[in-house]
This record gives C-alpha cells, sequence and structure tokens, in this order.
C-alpha cells in the first residue's frame, strides 16, 4: 500500500487503515483535556472527528484544540487527549509529523499514534507507543489514512 507524503490541506478525518473508523473526541467535548479514541465515523455533525495539521499541530475543527499526549513525557502507553495549545518550545507532546503510514512525534519519531491493545470497537483508546515496524506484521494499530472533510 503507498501512503501519502505528510498530511493533507484542510480539514480530514484520521481513519485506522485496519477498520477504518477515526479518531474521535469524546462526546464532541470542547474542553481542554478531553479523551480523544477511535470511533465510527460520521456522515454528519463531525466536527469532533474533523483535523487540521498546522505548523506540526493537529487542531480539532469542533474545539479549536490541539492532539496532545497526556502529560509532559513522551512516554510509552500515554493517553491522547485534546488540550490547549502551546508555544512550539513546549509543545513535544503536540507536535506531529507523517510519513509511510504513521504519525509520529516529532520530537520523538520513533513513537507513533497506536490503538491501545488492538481495540478496534468504538471507544478503542489512543496511545503514544514505541513505531512497530511493518516487517513484523500486525502493525495496523498504528497505521492512518486521510479522507478529505467537507466543510
Amino acid at each position: 500500500m503507498s501512503f501519502p507524503e505528510g498530511f493533507p490541506d484542510g480539514f480530514f478525518f484520521i481513519k485506522s487503515l485496519y477498520n477504518g473508523h477515526v479518531v474521535d473526541v469524546g462526546g464532541g467535548s470542547k474542553k481542554s483535556g478531553a479523551s480523544v479514541h477511535l470511533w465510527k465515523k460520521k456522515d454528519t455533525d463531525y466536527a469532533n472527528q474533523a483535523w487540521c495539521h498546522h505548523d506540526g499541530y493537529l487542531i480539532n475543527r469542533n474545539s479549536g484544540l490541539v492532539l496532545d499526549v497526556s502529560g509532559e513525557e513522551l512516554a510509552l502507553n500515554r493517553p491522547l487527549i485534546q488540550y490547549m495549545k502551546k508555544s512550539r518550545s513546549e509543545a513535544e507532546n503536540q507536535r506531529f509529523g507523517y510519513k509511510d503510514g504513521y504519525i509520529y512525534c516529532l520530537a520523538n519519531p520513533d513513537m507513533v499514534l497506536d490503538v491501545k491493545g488492538e481495540k478496534f470497537e468504538p471507544g478503542g483508546k489512543l496511545i503514544l507507543y514505541p513505531k512497530k515496524p511493518m516487517t513484523e506484521g500486525e502493525v495496523e494499530n498504528q497505521l492512518w489514512v486521510f479522507e478529505h472533510a467537507r466543510t
């Protein structure tokens, strides 16, 4: 499978390659600290599932908050939340890149967005986890594609 180079322009859905579910802010919350998980893609009223990428930040359309690795350290199993945008010098846990299907932390490209425990049903938690090489075979819980979101 071929993957796009980098994040798309405008708003988009971040879809799990495994099942097509998307990154979703729980309950459509606009609060800083709200959980981010995997959910079925909605056809309408989907602002809490739409994201844009700017300067390394993934910004939620509904809340205007950014994807954030909970806590200050980029450590194994840290949950993903939405949070107020920090300055670049303080945002190691908020800035992301995309390459070969992996969404990774710019501060540590070996740490990637992962569906915890390969739980692909709606509500599956998203965490930070060490990147698995594609040669290991079972990496679908770490691979992502994008779909344009209508504005």
